[in-house]
């Protein structure tokens, strides 16, 4: 017995911006965790573990849109 659910217009601009931010969080920390790796960034490695930090709230603010959705 296969579960059917279909998502509202709602529901799937909230998939979607979720989706988006989550998405966006991620490649923001990890071009942040990349660029303080090299070795000419070692100037600006403080200012660039922002980046990180930005990207950990879009990580949260994705899954806080992620979590309006009430189909699973």
């Amino acid at each position: 017995m296969a579960l059917a659910s279909t998502l509202t217009g709602r529901e799937a601009i909230w998939l979607v911006r979720g989706l988006s931010f989550v998405l966006a969080g991620l490649l923001t920390a990890l071009a942040g965790v990349v660029l303080t790796q090299l070795p000419t960034a070692m100037v600006w490695s403080g200012r660039l573990l922002w980046l990180v930090t930005a990207g950990a709230w879009l990580i949260v603010f994705g899954a806080v849109c992620l979590n309006r959705l009430s189909t699973p």
